[in-house]
């Protein structure tokens, strides 16, 4: 099975950008996602309590926005 995206240019510039981006900007989001992750697994002793629920809340609402636009980074 194959899929062809075609644009016309340059009026679907923006469009054609978006999806030439799209491999970079899953890897940009998994990054983050990734840092996050880990400054909460492995987050010492010393980290404030507020620091720790920030980066909670961080995570939570990237995976909430994720799961809002239907995004599974995990595949």
């Amino acid at each position: 099975m194959k899929a062809i995206l075609e644009f016309n240019l340059p009026e679907d510039q923006t469009e054609y950008q978006i999806a030439s981006d799209a491999s970079k900007m899953f890897s940009a989001l998994w990054d983050m996602k990734q840092y996050l992750r880990n400054k909460i697994k492995y987050s010492s002793d010393q980290m404030p309590q507020e620091s720790y629920n920030t980066f909670m809340q961080c995570k939570e609402e990237l995976n909430d926005i994720l799961s809002h636009h239907k995004l599974d980074l995990d595949i």
